[in-house]
């Protein structure tokens, strides 16, 4: 979008994490590869920029298909201003990485993101001679390796942070499960900002009286009009212990069948709030 006569707005997209993290590959795929990536090292920094209007938009992880739903990130869209504009579902391959020359056999420690490391357990017991080091970020472990020049020291991260960080891949896809995926929303603050021109998926969450039938009657709801609940979690309330909101990812031919349903949803709600209208990712293999 042009802002002058000769210059060029460029988006700028939060991601957690650095350069060559993982959100990063997730915001390329979805918004393309001419925008600012701008880093963020908590979830919450990320919303909060984005809500604020700072940043354009924001990549943030919501589920992963090993470890499950992030509870926390979906607290932080459901209590800030923001709007989901898509979903992108991300194959997530581990590379092993280190300074150009060495092989596995000279590695004494590698660096990662617990969660990575725990991703290729099976490839690390094969190599016991290997101490494993946990870091905040898996991108900001293949940082450390180059800036540091850390001979002797590996990184587990994404082939784009070895490229980034001009690492040499020592071996590739190293996670024990193949069909690791996550899956990340595209979020904004602008609520005049476009989303999917014909949506087929919307989330949303919502509080439900503590009475005997009360999710039964709002389940039903969305069976009448033949709206399909693809995913449905539970969240814990600040303040209100053993009090639950509802996250609801729903899939539909047309909106008009949210239209028609949701006057009724609000009617059995305590609360009702949309998070977004987007069209669904298609997982990668």
């Amino acid at each position: 979008m042009r802002s002058g006569p000769f210059s060029f707005y460029i988006m700028k997209v939060a991601i957690q994490g650095i350069h060559g993290a993982f959100h990063e590959e997730a915001a390329a795929q979805f918004f393309g590869n001419d925008m600012e990536v701008v880093p963020c090292m908590r979830f919450d920094e990320l919303v909060t920029r984005v809500a604020s209007g700072e940043i354009d938009y924001g990549a943030i992880a919501v589920e992963n298909t090993i470890s499950g739903t992030l509870n926390q990130n979906l607290k932080l869209l459901s209590n800030g201003d923001i709007r989901i504009i898509g979903e992108v579902s991300l194959r997530i391959h581990q590379n092993l990485g280190a300074l150009p020359g060495q092989d596995v056999s000279s590695l004494k420690e590698v660096m990662s993101h617990h969660m990575a490391l725990h991703q290729c357990r099976k490839y690390f017991d094969a190599h016991p001679h290997i101490r494993l080091v946990e870091v905040e970020d898996t991108a900001l472990a293949a940082k450390m390796v180059a800036d540091g020049n850390l001979k002797g020291v590996g990184a587990v991260a994404s082939s784009k942070a070895m490229e980034h960080y001009g690492l040499e891949t020592l071996a590739s896809s190293i996670e024990t499960n193949h069909t690791n995926h996550t899956r990340f929303f595209m979020i904004t603050g602008n609520s005049g900002s476009s989303s999917a021109a014909s949506p087929n998926k919307c989330t949303l969450i919502l509080t439900i009286p503590s009475v005997p039938g009360s999710l039964h009657a709002i389940l039903g709801v969305f069976a009448e009009e033949n709206v399909d609940l693809t995913k449905i979690e539970s969240i814990p309330i600040e303040d209100q212990p053993f009090h639950y909101a509802f996250v609801i990812d729903c899939s539909f031919g047309h909106i008009d069948q949210m239209k028609r349903i949701t006057p009724l949803i609000e009617s059995k709600s305590e609360t009702y709030q949309i998070l977004g209208f987007y069209n669904s990712s298609k997982i990668q293999q």
